[in-house]
């Protein structure tokens, strides 16, 4: 998710290989050879952290779900666990990862365990094990003479090599970006059309977007990837970063809408679906399309509900109900993410918290919205946290203790005033209560910081603004 969100940019590492297949070809002459039409891989995902006891598939008929699977089943190709490997990377769950892509090494001899072998060198160089990512590099190199798997080994060792806190996915990003940038580009381009190539480009695009935050840059990288691959699934994965690109970095909400909606309406990979039905939901919920998020994020629930991300959907999609005032649903999916053990987001315990306090507010219970809104400390939320404790004590006649919580709304976020409305309301407060010395410093910085604001006329009753200059 985008909260992620972003673990889901920076982990592209692995997910091309979600659409990886034993039929892919095992033999790659050179750079001129090209990538083969990539079957999408079966509809599967992980439910249970991998354990050392075999376990069975579910029975036929069971739906996409595979139950109680483990890195030892048999029933698993290379390909199937290094997309199961990627689901737990996704969710920054590196040991489950780590253990899928060792059980992938360990099948019979093929492109896609060696390609296995090679990504799980790169986990373990960037947990801190450069020995160990260093000899496993060396096997791959000592049992294949695939080209092509050779020149992946040399990229990832020296990745490896430039900085290994760095050149990894999600939270391993600290430094060295220049270094790897320069790596993503040189194989982008000396393995065009390829496995190799395609792995590279997406990586490419993904640092120029989290590392140097250049989205348009990355939005180029991505589109050209949809044509140099295209009948490939590097081309819908390129196509629905492309999307997240143009929405969450860029803020063209209108055009992200298009892409998703036009994605999701040609893929045929499970995987593109999940991603793009979650990120539309969270867009619509940004451009408070209210009824529209709360579809897709249902459809989401409904449709995947073994996913990791499905635990922080029920967040989002509480949040969504009570701005529509279906509190009993808000109550219901808020209260079912809190109930949930296994670690969560700040940002959606946060907002869980803040959709309790909503609801209890509505309902006129003013002692459990206070706690409520109380315990929300994410960023994000916190000024309208703050903003609520003002009204529910203002309802409860505490005007001091409700001008203190709005001034603390005033500048939640930065410790500067950064809110408009909230200087408003604290002073109409102020006023209410005869503060006046607090009244006039509130004037003061309203026409300092906001004088093009109507928070400010409603305040000064006077347009405060200062003159536009002629043209």
């Amino acid at each position: 998710m985008r909260t992620h969100r972003l673990a889901l940019t920076l982990g592209l590492s692995l997910g091309v290989l979600l659409f990886a297949s034993e039929s892919t070809p095992s033999a790659v002459v050179g750079p001129t050879t090209q990538v083969a039409k990539l079957p999408t891989a079966p509809d599967k995902a992980p439910v249970a952290a991998p354990a050392k006891a075999e376990a069975k598939a579910a029975p036929k008929g069971e739906g996409k779900q595979l139950a109680q699977l483990t890195p030892v089943s048999g029933d698993l190709s290379a390909a199937d666990m290094i997309a199961l490997a990627y689901e737990y990377a996704w969710n920054e769950d590196y040991d489950a990862e780590r253990a899928w892509l060792e059980a992938a090494a360990t099948k019979p001899a093929s492109t896609d365990t060696a390609r296995a072998a090679v990504l799980l060198a790169e986990a373990r160089g960037y947990s801190g094990d450069t020995s160990g990512a260093q000899t496993l590099l060396d096997q791959v190199r000592s049992r294949r003479q695939d080209a092509e798997v050779s020149a992946f080994a040399d990229l990832v060792q020296a990745l490896v090599q430039k900085e290994p806190s760095w050149c990894g996915h999600g939270q391993r990003f600290y430094s060295g970006k220049e270094a790897c940038l320069a790596l993503y580009a040189d194989a982008a381009q000396k393995w065009k059309g390829t496995y190799l190539g395609g792995w590279a480009s997406i990586r490419l695009a993904a640092t120029y977007r989290s590392r140097f935050a250049q989205p348009e840059q990355a939005i180029t990288v991505l589109e050209q990837i949809s044509k140099d691959y295209a009948g490939t699934p590097f081309s819908e994965y390129a196509l629905e970063d492309a999307a997240a690109a143009v929405t969450f970095s860029l803020n063209r909400f209108g055009e992200g809408r298009q892409r998703y909606e036009q994605l999701l309406a040609t893929t045929g990979s499970d995987f593109i679906r999940q991603r793009a039905t979650l990120h539309l939901g969270e867009l619509l919920m940004d451009t408070n399309h209210g009824d529209g998020a709360y579809e897709a994020l249902a459809k989401f629930i409904s449709t995947w509900p073994w996913h990791a991300d499905t635990v922080g959907v029920y967040a989002l999609r509480g949040s969504v109900a009570a701005q529509l005032n279906r509190y009993d649903e808000a109550v219901a999916d808020a209260t079912r993410y809190l109930s949930v053990t296994a670690p969560k987001l700040t940002s959606y315990t946060g907002r869980a918290h803040f959709t309790l306090g909503q609801a209890a507010f509505a309902r006129g219970d003013l002692t459990r919205a206070e706690g409520e809104f109380a315990q929300v400390d994410d960023e994000v939320l916190a000024g309208q946290a703050r903003a609520s404790l003002g009204h529910v004590r203002a309802r409860r006649g505490d005007l001091g203790g409700a001008l203190s919580a709005f001034l603390e709304a005033a500048t939640a976020v930065k410790g500067r005033p950064c809110e408009p409305l909230y200087l408003y309301q604290a002073g109409l407060t102020a006023r209410r209560i005869g503060d006046q010395a607090t009244l006039d410093q509130l004037v003061q910085v309203m026409i300092a910081e906001f004088p093009y604001s109507h928070f400010a006329t409603l305040l000064t009753g006077r347009n405060v603004a200062p003159p536009l200059p002629a043209f």
